[in-house]
């Protein structure tokens, strides 16, 4: 056979790409030049692209990735594929029907040639050994290798008892572990009504010297530890819808074991949150990675995910200020029945009256007129809601725990509806008061609008005689 028959011969076989040996599928590829001539020439001017796997992905039984990074299986489960290995956890199933799909896509780009040290191209042992099982029992073995220099998206092809190399189109999730094809898609809460809503949140860990807890009372959240009080319904709200579409950047473990999660920091997690949100329970571990990612733990995942800070910043990098309404007591003008106040010389007592106003009431609400009584004698109604609307005002600025010394003001009131509340105001430093609400410390405010409440039930007392 002359030189232009042998040519013509070694590419017909090299388009068809396989040769059958009894009931073995064994894949034989021809070089067309040797490799110093071959070398950043492209194939595809030579030979023409050629597919590398010329079976469709419909005959796959499975297909197993062996790489330096891990062990793992592709096979089909119905309509789509699924990693073997990864079982019952959360994967991404577009990912992994793509992977299966591109390998059975692959096509050489051009030709290297006929080879003498497979080790260069990072062939001898395999970056990549990829074994395709078919139905009917037959195998098809390829070998990836290095990256191709100034094109990452491409690496060295070859197979098994060949010693030539060519150039093909790989997905780099090949070369990855099985934690690869794990769902980044960490909750996904949906709650029946559209808005996401918590029945309850608790969170701990070295970030919140106090354990915090919040719940939902008749729909309206409310802070129980370490105060009573209301809470922030913008910013837990905020916490809820950020929690129920937590998306992380990847899984760096799958099933990691006790040390592995010690190396994590989950032994001493920064936060930890216990939730019910949308009906479900959720219990969190988050730690540091730096200063703009955290590792996130889910109970009952059994995966470590890599998130970014700003992701979860609505309850992982929160605190008591922030969750916390700001408002130190819900003193209303609608609310007080009786009232006592005790500054320095000032001190008095009142009682509030209130009558129906048939005029605005209707059905669906009623209204009332309120009159104030100092000593039997009625007050100024403006000064009265100026002194009111001067409590109602004061706000925390900060957080400072324990409170000391005695209080300098005390307002006790009783509403009509409910039993009695205490405010207390002790000097503390910097232009601060701390503000005891019924004996739980609400936090610090600022002594100017305490300032404000004395100056307004100075003009109520005086303005009363």
């Amino acid at each position: 056979m002359n030189r232009g028959n042998k040519q013509r011969r070694a590419l017909s076989l090299l388009a068809g790409g396989v040769v059958i040996l009894g009931a073995a599928l064994a894949v034989v590829w021809f070089c067309t030049k040797p490799a110093e001539e071959a070398v950043g020439e492209s194939f595809a001017e030579d030979l023409k692209t050629v597919s590398v796997v010329p079976e469709t992905i419909t005959q796959l039984s499975k297909m197993v990735v062996i790489n330096q990074e891990d062990t793992y299986t592709i096979v089909p489960d119905g309509d789509a594929y699924r990693v073997e290995e990864l079982d019952a956890l959360p994967q991404d199933l577009t990912l992994v029907r793509y992977v299966a799909e591109s390998t059975f896509e692959l096509t050489t780009s051009s030709e290297i040639g006929e080879v003498e040290d497979l080790n260069e191209y990072g062939l001898q042992n395999p970056v990549i050994h990829i074994t395709l099982t078919f139905e009917n029992g037959d195998q098809k073995t390829l070998y990836l290798g290095n990256t191709v220099p100034f094109d990452e998206s491409s690496r060295y092809f070859s197979t098994p008892d060949s010693r030539c190399v060519y150039v093909v189109k790989v997905d780099e999730h090949l070369a990855e572990g099985r934690e690869a094809y794990v769902s980044t898609r960490v909750i996904r809460s949906d709650s029946e009504g559209g808005d996401d809503y918590f029945d309850s949140l608790t969170l701990s860990g070295s970030d919140f010297p106090e354990k915090l807890v919040i719940e939902r009372q008749d729909g309206v959240y409310r802070m129980t530890a370490p105060v009573s009080a209301a809470a922030d319904e913008a910013q837990v709200t905020y916490a809820a819808v950020q929690l129920s579409g937590l998306t992380a950047q990847e899984a760096v473990a799958v099933r990691p074991s006790a040390e592995m999660l010690s190396a994590f920091g989950f032994d001493r997690p920064r936060t930890e949150l216990e939730a019910t949100l949308n009906g479900v329970y959720y219990h969190i571990k988050v730690s540091s990675k730096n200063a703009t990612t955290d590792y996130v733990l889910v109970e009952g995942m059994d995966v470590v995910y890599e998130v970014l800070r700003s992701n979860i910043s609505a309850w992982a990098n929160t605190s008591r200020l922030t969750l916390q309404n700001k408002s130190v007591s819900d003193i209303g003008l609608e609310q007080v029945a009786e009232l006592r106040y005790q500054s320095g010389e000032t001190s008095f007592s009142l009682t509030v009256t209130r009558a129906e106003d048939d005029s605005r009431s209707t059905e669906d609400k009623t209204y009332y007129t309120y009159q104030a009584v100092l000593d039997g004698v009625p007050v100024d109604t403006g000064l009265y809601q100026a002194f009111v609307n001067a409590a109602a005002a004061l706000t925390i600025a900060e957080h400072q725990l324990p409170a000391n010394g005695q209080a300098e003001t005390t307002i006790t009131w009783k509403n009509f509806e409910d039993s009695g509340h205490t405010l207390e105001l002790i000097p503390a430093e910097n232009g601060l008061m701390q503000a005891v609400l019924d004996g739980s410390q609400m936090g610090l405010v600022r002594q100017s609008a305490v300032e404000n409440i004395r100056s307004a039930a100075a003009r109520l007392f005086t303005g009363s005689l």
